[in-house]
């Protein structure tokens, strides 16, 4: 007989600290979410793939920072005055994006004393 123990130990776990969520993904466990930011997979596509992705390979923040700064390059050969107002502000809402993007990263490296 196959038991799978995590449902119940988290419903115990729930029960006596309802203030904290399990991170809903059962194969890493209920203290996941705790110590750093937790994806549950439940996206279409191979659930099994992506988390050996996430976690082998690289983060989803990785992977929208290399899509940002894709973008960005491609933005500025872009002719504004060409484009709708939808799709001017569309490319506005990504530079206020990576702009606060930046910005966090720059605070969060200079509190640290890294200089790379």
């Amino acid at each position: 007989m196959d038991v799978n123990p995590v449902p119940a130990a988290n419903a115990f776990l729930q029960y006596f600290f309802p203030f904290v969520a399990p991170s809903g993904n059962a194969q890493n466990g209920w203290f996941d979410g705790w110590f750093s930011p937790t994806i549950t997979l439940n996206a279409a596509g191979d659930p099994a793939t992506e988390l050996t992705l996430v976690n082998g390979v690289m983060s989803y923040g990785r992977q929208i920072g290399i899509v940002m700064d894709a973008l960005a390059v491609v933005q500025k050969h872009i002719d504004r005055s060409t484009l709708t107002d939808r799709e001017k502000e569309a490319l506005e809402r990504l530079d206020a994006a990576k702009t606060a993007i930046d910005a966090v990263k720059a605070l969060r490296k200079r509190k640290s004393g890294r200089t790379s």
